[in-house]
């Protein structure tokens, strides 16, 4: 293999500017603003070797994948050797304290928010859309409960880590859309599920400048949760992930979208000039609103009154899956965009297919590695590994679960369902199993003993020393169904 060692290299070279022009360009930039020419020399940039940047700015799957995600993780650690330096905000605070003048968290590389938990959304968005490419910063994040009170805790990552799921959780969920509530503005109607179950762009005739400010926060918050390695469950259709790569989708990428579409669009090639005709097609597409209704649109100029021929359906299935793919939702897909790209910068995702992007956002779906779990699990409070109860545990989530509960698992503990790509090593904090003792005799377990729960902020699960496997098995699976989840301690 003629890469002898590509990411020691990049670590070499890497502490130069890797793209300092990213980010300390302005914020305010045009609607029309493309990175672009710039992606490969910023990429490029980044490494002492020549030849090794170039061959990775033009044909990065030259790299195996898992080499490529190590050299990603290295650009970013590289960039947060820069944005959060702990050594240089050390350095600040004590020139400030020993000053005597007030600290500002804003100019040594913190930012602070505070959030409503039950206005998570609006408070976010409100707080974060102001900060641009300075979300690449450590972010202090308080909660305030419903009654106003802020909740005791200091933010390690945990507590941001568990912001960001909750926030991604709603924001990208297409039932949370326009629902009344009194605390916080209704979150409007951003995506949609495609039928292969993955989200994609919400189509509207005309996009306001309110909403699009909408795709513009959530491309941010995405890219914050790539940017501090947290997996995420939101998955995206193919054809949107082309467009965050900077590529065109073609004819193909449709089936990625809508498969029985791209079928019934193929089979019009199939067709004769006399059952093409009965159809009476013209060169316009009709796109599917709210509550189902429809508005048509022109594939060319006048295609309301040029009807598609034999001569022209293969002009016609070309046009058909260009709108749908890459015009129906340019704009909203720019703004989210243009949020990715303020901690992202396009260089980098563009190392990846979209395939492979999509396992950069939301980590492995090949299923669990349980063996690779239990070399890197932890334990606290008086667990140890020889235990029967700790036994019982392993022979209950790697060789009696099936892999659906095993996913539903790894979600309860960590809240995502999909593995990191770089191991269970590269999750931080280190997965662990903190005992909680109970008080309760035998017979009393199996119907009061409280359940397992667990932090997912912390990736710690917090589990009950029960008396026997067969109670184990019970109360671990009735957690992991209902979603235990979260519990302060």
């Amino acid at each position: 293999w003629w890469f002898p060692k590509p990411i020691s290299r990049f670590e070499a070279g890497a502490v130069r500017s890797t793209n300092t022009n990213n980010t300390n360009r302005s914020y305010n930039r045009g609607e029309n603003d493309d990175e672009t020419e710039e992606a490969d020399d910023a990429l490029a940039d980044a490494f002492a070797d020549p030849k090794m940047a170039r061959v990775l700015t033009c044909i990065p799957q030259a790299l195996p994948f898992d080499r490529r995600v190590k050299l990603f993780d290295a650009l970013l650690k590289a960039d947060k050797e820069r944005s959060q330096s702990t050594e240089a905000l050390d350095g600040m605070l004590r020139r400030m304290m020993e000053d005597g003048g007030p600290v500002d968290l804003a100019s040594v590389g913190r930012e602070s928010v505070d959030i409503h938990r039950d206005a998570l959304y609006s408070d976010s968005k409100k707080q974060l859309s102001t900060l641009g490419p300075r979300l690449k910063r450590r972010l202090n994040v308080t909660f305030i409960n419903q009654h106003g009170q802020q909740e005791a805790g200091i933010d390690g990552g945990g507590i941001m880590k568990e912001f960001l799921d909750d926030l991604i959780r709603q924001a990208f969920d297409p039932s949370q859309y326009n629902k009344q509530d009194q605390q916080q503005d209704p979150i409007p109607h951003l995506f949609d599920v495609t039928p292969l179950q993955t989200l994609t762009v919400h189509y509207v005739p005309s996009y306001s400048k309110e909403l699009l400010s909408h795709y513009e926060f959530l491309g941010r918050v995405l890219g914050k949760a790539v940017y501090e390695s947290i997996l995420v469950e939101p998955q995206f259709c193919l054809p949107f992930l082309n467009q965050l790569l900077g590529k065109q989708n073609s004819l193909e990428d449709l089936q990625n979208f809508d498969p029985e579409f791209h079928s019934n669009l193929m089979k019009l090639r199939e067709m004769s000039s006399q059952e093409i005709a009965s159809l009476g097609l013209t060169f316009e597409l009709t796109m599917e609103q709210n509550h189902g209704r429809g508005r048509s649109v022109p594939l060319i100029p006048g295609g309301a009154s040029i009807p598609v021929t034999k001569a022209t359906v293969i002009q016609y299935t070309h046009l058909v899956a260009h709108f749908r793919l890459n015009v129906a939702a340019s704009l909203p897909t720019r703004y989210f965009l243009r949020g990715f790209r303020d901690l992202i910068p396009a260089s980098w995702v563009r190392l990846f297919s979209s395939y492979e992007l999509q396992k950069l956002i939301g980590g492995d779906d090949e299923g669990l590695d349980v063996l690779a779990l239990k070399r890197t699990m932890k334990y606290s409070a008086g667990y140890h590994p020889s235990q029967p109860i700790i036994q019982w545990f392993w022979e209950i989530v790697g060789e009696e679960w099936d892999a659906e509960m095993q996913r539903k698992f790894l979600k309860f503990m960590t809240s995502c369902s999909r593995q990191p790509l770089l191991g269970f090593d590269s999750l931080d904090p280190t997965p662990c199993i903190q005992q909680i003792r109970l008080h309760t005799t035998t017979k009393e377990e199996a119907t009061s003993a409280r359940l397992p729960t667990s932090s997912t902020c912390m990736n710690l699960l917090k589990l009950p020393c029960y008396s026997s496997k067969q109670v184990l098995r019970q109360k671990l699976e009735a957690a992991v169904e209902s979603g235990a989840g979260f519990e302060l301690t």
